[in-house]
């Protein structure tokens, strides 16, 4: 699995470093940047490009996306590049203290909803999961197919 990794303050890049050890110890080859190189620091990388580019490019390439900071930046970051569940990588986004592991897109395929409640897990978090199949412990169709080699042929 691809996870990057995105912060936007010291705190977070702080965080950064914890989350991404995590993913490693889960067999994932993970990625960490920062918008500011003078947050760079051991294994983080400095966001050389906009962040729009860099969410364009890590949208298409990787299975899960986390961003360490607000809500509404992911959001205004990942939406121009959003296409379908079936195909959008995982998105998770972490406050810097990492008191809340949010779910926010592709709960179920890219993974979100598992992988927050994992992180959340490991750094005593809290896991903020808001798909109903989830919320009212149903069966989630797609799971369901996806873990048993199954394809939905009619999305109706």
């Amino acid at each position: 699995m691809e996870i990057s990794i995105i912060s936007f303050t010291r705190q977070g890049a702080k965080l950064s470093l914890t989350l991404a050890e995590l993913c490693r110890g889960q067999g994932c080859n993970t990625e960490a940047y920062s918008v500011r190189s003078d947050f760079c620091m051991k294994e983080i990388q400095p966001l050389n490009d906009t962040l729009r580019a860099w969410t364009e490019c890590h949208f298409r390439e990787k299975d899960l996306l986390i961003f360490v900071g607000a809500c509404g930046i992911a959001v205004r970051s990942i939406a121009p590049f959003l296409q379908s569940k079936y195909s959008d990588p995982g998105v998770i986004v972490t406050d810097d203290k990492g008191q809340n592991m949010i779910s926010l897109l592709s709960g179920h395929l890219g993974g979100a909803n598992d992988w927050a409640r994992l992180l959340a897990d490991k750094l005593s978090a809290n896991p903020v999961i808001t798909t109903a199949s989830d919320i009212h412990q149903k069966l989630a169709l797609d799971l369901f197919a996806a873990n048993n080699q199954l394809h939905i042929t009619d999305r109706k």
